[in-house]
């Protein structure tokens, strides 16, 4: 019996050995054709055969060993200096005052602000005046500037501003004066020229520094570089507005020459027809022309509107001057500038030469005098509102056609001045120095002068 014990757990232990192995190979990927090892057939197999499960593949690949890295080498940086901070803010600077007043109701410009920083140089500014500044609300209001450099440093400035009521309209010297051209016409109205009309009302000293309300609309001399007519050399030092009223000045510059100076004004801007220029004038008591006229930029068209002599007596040539005293001379010019010489037109009917309905002289008081310049071809003269004096036509304003057909057509330039002209000149007519010398008969005042567009009204 125990023999038998023996060799029964002698063939189990083999079989199961075998099955061992035989699954071994197969999940280790042996060929198709393998196949287990037969046991031996006397063997009695066992009632019961146990279940060996096959061992799974590892679920990771075991690690690979890496080669042990070269040890690396670090440079060791050259110590540099550390830069300074920007710590310093753009310095801001306004255009302009830090208080300002503006009119209620008008549109607010900035007049802005620079900034420069010691580093970046010029930076922008910015401001807030677009929404902060409420012109239809009369109050203050306080604009700021911002300027920011690379570094971000910033600074602010701020301006004030007022935001005030006009109140009624300044007076001017003219006011309740109808413009007496086309009155009564429904077709038409006027509209001021404010940079072409002045009363006058602020003061200047002789001389070119005549001040900010003085050359907002005239400047001192000629249109051009024409230093004066016949003996007179024109000079700023001639001229200011005292009293009311712009002073124009003779005095003596060389008695053995028999020259003297005068002064001219011209204003900024020009103007066209169809318009209407009038001025309140007092002319001087001497033999010298009085004038407020006006020339185009070529100077082949000219319209005069004040022309006068105010003496009744010269020295100079021992003459009676009666008759130009009582005298208006309302009249133009047309030039041809290119002929050799340059040739002169202007009407020569008496009506140029007008007389005061009171045969006053001019020199005695302040007289309004006006011209409408219609069109190229027509002119109206008025004398303390009445019209005097009308001329119209090409066979009126040009009949030798200088202007090419095109009668007085170009823009003009307003001007004041006064000289001892050529043609007097020349007839031994000029101011002496005993005449000069009396200051208050040698001075021509302009009270005001205003000047309007026409406007056509529509239908």
């Amino acid at each position: 019996m125990k023999k038998h014990s023996f060799l029964y757990a002698f063939l189990s232990r083999n079989s199961l050995l075998s099955l061992s192995v035989t699954l071994a190979l197969s999940a280790c990927g042996g060929s198709e054709g393998d196949t287990s090892p037969e046991s031996p057939s006397a063997s009695p197999e066992p009632t019961t055969q146990p279940t060996v499960t096959p061992s799974p593949e590892p679920t990771t690949t075991p690690p690979t060993a890496s080669p042990s890295p070269e040890p690396s080498v670090t440079a060791t940086p050259t110590p540099t200096a550390s830069p300074e901070l920007d710590s310093v803010a753009p310095v801001i600077t306004l255009v302009g005052d830090a208080a300002i007043q503006h009119e209620f109701g008008l549109a607010f410009v900035d007049p802005g602000a620079t900034a420069v920083d010691d580093v970046d140089g010029s930076v922008p500014v910015t401001s807030d005046a677009d929404s902060v500044v409420i012109v239809d609300n009369i109050g203050n209001y306080t604009i700021t500037y911002r300027a920011e450099d690379s570094a971000g440093n910033e600074s602010t400035l701020t301006r004030s501003v007022e935001v005030i009521d006009p109140g009624p309209a300044a007076s001017q010297d003219w006011d309740g004066l109808e413009v007496p051209a086309e009155s009564g016409n429904t077709e038409f109205s006027w509209q001021l020229i404010d940079e072409l009309s002045d009363s006058f009302n602020y003061e200047t000293p002789w001389g070119s520094s005549k001040g900010e309300a003085f050359n907002e609309r005239w400047e001192d001399g000629y249109i051009n570089t024409w230093p004066g007519f016949g003996n007179t050399t024109w000079t700023p030092d001639n001229s200011r507005v005292f009293d009311g009223s712009l002073q124009l000045k003779a005095t003596s510059k060389d008695a053995a020459q028999n020259t003297n100076y005068f002064s001219a004004i011209h204003a900024r801007q020009s103007i066209s027809y169809p318009a209407f220029i009038e001025t309140r004038v007092k002319v001087m008591n001497s033999v010298m022309a009085n004038a407020v006229w006006m020339l185009s930029d070529n100077s082949a068209e000219e319209i005069d509107i004040v022309e006068a002599y105010g003496s009744s007596w010269s020295e100079s040539s021992v003459s009676s001057r009666e008759w130009y005293a009582k005298r208006m001379h309302l009249s133009h010019h047309t030039f041809d500038r290119d002929a050799t010489p340059i040739t002169d037109y202007q009407p020569k009917d008496a009506g140029s030469w007008h007389v005061h309905t009171d045969n006053i002289y001019w020199r005695d008081g302040f007289h309004r005098v006006g011209v409408y310049w219609r069109d190229p071809f027509h002119l109206e003269y008025y004398v303390d509102g009445v019209l005097v004096r009308t001329v119209t036509g090409p066979e009126m304003i040009d009949p030798n056609e200088h202007l090419d057909g095109n009668g007085l057509s170009r823009p003009e330039t307003i001007l004041f001045s006064g000289a001892a002209q050529g043609w007097q000149v020349n007839g031994g007519v000029w101011p002496t120095v005993n005449e000069l010398s009396i200051e208050a008969d040698n001075i021509f005042e302009i009270d005001w002068i205003r000047s309007y567009q026409r406007v056509d009204l529509a239908p």
